[in-house]
């Protein structure tokens, strides 16, 4: 694991701070670029293939979608206790249809870090885990419209994790390739509309008073 059981809320922020650094490293090498590429292939393999320009233009989005709030944004932890509740929350949450308002997030990128991780069950039937995510406003240079694009991250050395394990088993023969990965891994990418901050409606002009 990457954060300390029972640590102190300043110890989970001196970890928050070097994970973010060792991240930002690791967004750097060109490992990060194949892996992202691997990423989007796999689950890009039962839908039309985009052509190698459209590829190409789709990984440089992304890679600025899932470094830039590593090398930019605040980095956030949340104290372990309140995982259980948050998890909860999420479960019963529904925002299908719903468009977020811009102002949903503190800044318009950055990381919140998860000492103890959510565990979660793919479409797939795969169990994997959330130790920090990410978020970033993005717009569309296209069409204009702007959205939310939110990563979740698994911890790379999390021991409850099957998928964490998986990974470490097909690189115990490659240790040198398994020290080029960061601390934490891209495992979900999700993105979601948003609509422009409401304006408060401005002030009634005051009546003037008539002159006797």
């Amino acid at each position: 694991m990457n954060f300390l059981p029972n640590d102190t809320l300043a110890g989970y922020a001196r970890t928050a701070v070097d994970l973010r650094t060792r991240m930002v490293d690791y967004h750097r090498s060109p490992l990060a670029a194949k892996y992202l590429q691997a990423f989007f292939g796999s689950r890009l393999a039962n839908h039309s293939s985009p052509s190698p320009a459209g590829m190409a233009k789709v990984l440089t989005a992304v890679r600025a979608i899932t470094a830039n709030p590593w090398r930019h944004g605040e980095p956030y932890v949340i104290a372990p206790a309140m995982t259980a509740i948050i998890a909860a929350a999420a479960a019963a949450l529904d925002l299908t249809g719903e468009v977020l308002p811009a102002d949903i997030a503190p800044d318009d990128g950055g990381v919140l870090f998860l000492p103890e991780p959510i565990y979660h069950r793919n479409l797939r039937g795969e169990v994997s885990s959330i130790g920090a995510i990410t978020w970033a406003r993005t717009t569309n240079t296209g069409s204009g419209r702007s959205f939310w694009a939110i990563a979740g991250w698994a911890d790379h050395h999390d021991a409850h994790d099957p998928a964490a394990v998986r990974r470490r088993q097909q690189l115990a023969d490659r240790p040198d390739l398994a020290r080029q990965f960061g601390p934490l891994r891209a495992d979900r990418l999700h993105r979601d509309p948003h609509r422009p901050t409401r304006r408060p409606p401005p002030r009634p002009a005051r009546p003037r008073r008539r002159r006797p």
